[in-house]
């Protein structure tokens, strides 16, 4: 069954009837059934709704189940609560309709008002949803087949386009399920998700791959153990159906733990199966045993070795297999979990699936696939609070585990196939060499979609921190200098490029995770390296397919990013800017230490004013210049900012601070730098040469100690305005980071750029030593979008700030 299905943002909307089915089987209060006690299902739908009326739909009509009515109308299971519950969300009326069918329910649909939204009453009332149910004496009947065609063809005459939101119930082949009669039938927000995350496991998974199965009876999850033995690199066995595989396998005594006799025919198959696949088994080694089913018995400990004694019974894995599981899960890049490892809801038999579900979200911040395959699992991500701390946590249960067993689910078969090359799909990725604003060689990308073309360029640095990820150049010294970029350009059209067509351009993460974990897959200590293909060259089409992915979400690029880093798509500040007015270090050919100063005009009410700002610090910079030095004084460096030929720092200093003066915007403007340190570190003498510039020699008293150093840095601190002070020693010195973050780091921004070269594991670090209170954002350090807002989002968790840099090769 494919599950790659047509979606409702590639379907026109604009001025069509909706048919969403939704699931609104919400949970209702035992004593007055019209009170909700819970709205997650109804906030669930909301997307797709308003996503229809934001494009100017015709009308929505809802349709949904609550509870079982078994085919006859049940007053207490009536929709009417819920559609005073959507109009309240929704801020706009919703018409509630007595029935979901027949000639009245037709007339109402067929010419609403633009923008309606109707809510039809439960689908359940009437046998023929579900094809059989109950009369009134508590007889089983079965729904009239032609009543059923009928029942079907009025649901087809509500809308023009059919929209299924409704995963719980995609295993069941009910007729609101499978839009017979519709031209059009697509998928709604909420089943797409659960679409996209399946097929991360099931159809492109990043190897290796993990699945993880619980549970209580063998019989029960044979089919899944069947299918996912063909998918995976390793398979952890827990629950109660690991007894009767340990039982079967190792003769070991069980006591009173769950046997399942029939499954344990089938063990020495599935053994065979795996084995023949090469997939590793993984059983509990040890065990957490009660004298009762409860916390109110002798709970101990037992052992392969020891066995489970008469009396006794399993209820959790033991302290030995939890350490077992994490390092088995720690090796795989995708994880599929379904079934806890123990009676999860009892504390004391608790751990071994708490210590899964924490290394579940460890490694998921790592860039790990996890899909949490619904039922007991989705309801243990519930009580540790992680449902969004994995990749997925499916809400669909029966359709969830039907799906992994690799059954076909009606409600999914029965939509469209999304369209080969769709809309958002990757049909071509060409990538030549053009160069940067400072002339040098560099890596561009045309990203071709059936929608449009997307472009996107490399920028580059003069000064690069060691632990950047590899920039790919030729090495050809005849030519360009050896700068050439044309084995990154290759790399790209002959490895990444047809690798990637066919897939989803809204596919961020995954497609970032095949070009850095599959295709180039070469690691370091700090992580993905990119030596292989070069960052280069996976850069160009990562931000290529962010741009395409913005565009195929309809959103600007600043939103969309935002959603993919799972952040607010509503709410944002504009940032301060930052204005490099004085270059020196590998960006000017003066003697200034430092690389760059840098004026931020946080005291402007608005961008516009910090902009007008920054310019007339600027030009008023210019002419302080020009008079002190001479008009050869105003040319620039690298990045723009003067190079005026100034003997040391403190003097650049001075005539910023005049230039600030002279503008009138004392009040409003601080100062930054990027010392870029690491430039002048003497690692042999361990110190700091602020004068290693001076081809004689610099003095002795420029040559500082990190203690000296920090001192240096604090003159500045009470003579001047600063707030910022990026890399202000060498990028292996954590100890001096500390130090100086314990001086001056609770009223001063200290940012990381060669330290931290926007490397997640770097910012982790950073965290642990305390090193820094904020990040620089350089995509093209790290090479892929996805590993750059992993940085940010790490940097902003932890309260630091994040500068979004320039380079000084740039592209756009």
């Amino acid at each position: 069954m494919a599950l790659n299905k047509l979606r409702i943002d590639s379907v026109d909307v604009a001025g069509k009837r909706v048919f969403i089915r939704v699931d609104f089987n919400v949970p209702q209060d035992k004593k007055d059934p019209s009170i909700i006690t819970n709205t997650q299902r109804i906030d669930a739908a909301l997307p797709t709704i308003k996503y229809c009326l934001d494009k100017g739909c015709k009308s929505v009509v809802l349709c949904s189940h609550l509870g079982r009515p078994d085919g006859s109308v049940v007053e207490k299971y009536s929709l009417a609560p819920v559609a005073k519950c959507v109009q309240e969300k929704l801020g706009k009326p919703v018409t509630f309709l007595k029935d979901c069918c027949g000639s009245e329910v037709e007339a109402a649909c067929a010419n609403p008002a633009p923008g309606s939204v109707i809510l039809l009453e439960n689908c359940r009332f009437h046998v023929e949803e579900e094809g059989k149910g109950q009369d009134k004496d508590g007889n089983k009947i079965k729904a009239d087949k032609e009543k059923t065609k009928e029942f079907r063809a009025s649901i087809a005459k509500l809308a023009d386009i059919y929209c299924s939101d409704a995963f719980g119930t995609a295993h069941r082949a009910h007729s609101s399920m499978v839009g017979e009669g519709y031209s059009v039938k697509c998928s709604g927000f909420l089943v797409a998700k659960e679409l996209e995350a399946f097929a991360k496991v099931l159809d492109s998974p990043v190897k290796p791959v993990c699945a993880i199965l619980g549970g209580a009876k063998v019989t029960d999850k044979i089919q899944l153990i069947k299918n996912m033995l063909d998918k995976v690199d390793a398979m952890i066995i827990g629950g109660g159906m690991a007894f009767t595989f340990i039982k079967v396998l190792h003769g070991m005594s069980i006591g009173n733990s769950l046997f399942d006799e029939e499954g344990a025919k089938i063990v020495p198959e599935i053994m065979e199966k795996a084995k023949a696949k090469g997939v590793e088994i993984v059983l509990p080694i040890d065990f957490v045993i009660s004298s009762k089913f409860g916390e109110d018995g002798e709970i101990k400990t037992a052992t392969l070795a020891s066995g489970i004694p008469d009396g006794f019974m399993g209820l959790d894995c033991g302290p030995e297999s939890n350490v077992l599981n994490s390092a088995t899960i720690a090796r795989s890049k995708t994880i599929v979990w379904n079934g806890p490892m123990g009676v999860f809801e009892m504390a004391a038999f608790e751990t071994g699936t708490k210590v899964m579900m924490d290394k579940i979200v460890e490694v998921t911040k790592s860039g790990a696939v996890t899909v949490i395959g619904g039922g007991d699992t989705a309801t243990a991500c519930k009580k540790y609070d992680t449902e969004d701390k994995v990749t997925h946590c499916s809400t669909g249960g029966g359709a969830s585990l039907e799906l992994l067993e690799g059954k076909v689910l009606p409600g999914v078969a029965a939509l469209d196939d999304a369209p080969a090359g769709g809309a958002f799909q990757i049909l071509q990725v060409r990538a030549r060499e053009i160069f940067d604003s400072r002339g040098n060689p560099t890596v561009e990308v045309d990203l071709c979609t059936p929608m449009a073309l997307f472009r996107a360029a490399v920028p580059s640095g003069a000064s690069t921190g060691i632990y950047e990820a590899l920039e790919l150049r030729d090495g050809d010294k005849g030519r360009l200098l050896g700068k050439g970029v044309l084995k990154a350009v290759a790399n790209v059209n002959d490895i990444i490029g047809p690798k990637l067509v066919g897939m989803d351009v809204r596919e961020q993460k995954l497609i970032d995770e095949v070009m850095v974990q599959q295709l180039d897959g070469s690691k370091n200590e700090w992580g993905w390296s990119k030596s292989k293909l070069g960052a280069n060259a996976i850069l160009a089409v990562s931000m290529a397919v962010c741009r395409a992915g913005a565009a195929a979400s309809q959103m600007p690029l600043y939103q969309y990013i935002a959603k993919i880093s799972g952040k607010p798509t509503d709410k944002f500040v504009m940032p301060v800017p930052s204005f490099n007015v004085i270059n020196g270090g590998s960006h000017a050919g003066n003697r200034l230490a430092c690389q760059e100063f840098m004026i931020l005009p946080v005291g402007a009410a608005s961008f516009k004013e910090a902009m007008i700002v920054g310019a007339e610090v600027y030009h008023n910079l210019k002419s302080v210049i020009k008079k002190k030095y001479g008009q050869d004084a105003c040319n620039v460096g690298d990045e723009g900012g003067f190079a005026p030929n100034v003997q040391d720092n403190n003097e650049a200093l001075d005539v910023l601070m005049e230039a600030i003066k002279k503008s009138g915007h004392e009040g409003k403007v601080k100062i930054g730098t990027d010392v870029a340190a690491s430039e002048f570190y003497k690692s042999d003498e361990k110190i700091y040469d602020l004068d290693f510039k001076n081809e004689a020699g610099g003095a002795a008293e420029m040559k500082k100690s990190v203690p000296q150093l920090i001192d240096y840095y604090k003159s500045w601190l009470s003579k001047y305005p600063f707030v910022s002070i990026e890399d202000p020693f060498d990028q292996d010195d954590w100890d001096a980071y500390k130090a100086f973050m314990a001086e001056v780091g609770k009223d001063t921004q200290i940012v990381g750029d060669d330290l931290l070269v926007t490397n997640p594991t770097r910012v982790k670090k950073a965290l642990e030593v305390g090193a820094c209170n904020a990040l620089l954002l350089k995509v093209n350090q790290i090479g892929s979008i996805t590993e750059a807002i992993e940085a940010a989002n790490m940097s902003m968790d932890a309260g630091w700030g994040v500068m979004v840099s320039h380079r000084s090769g740039e592209t756009e």
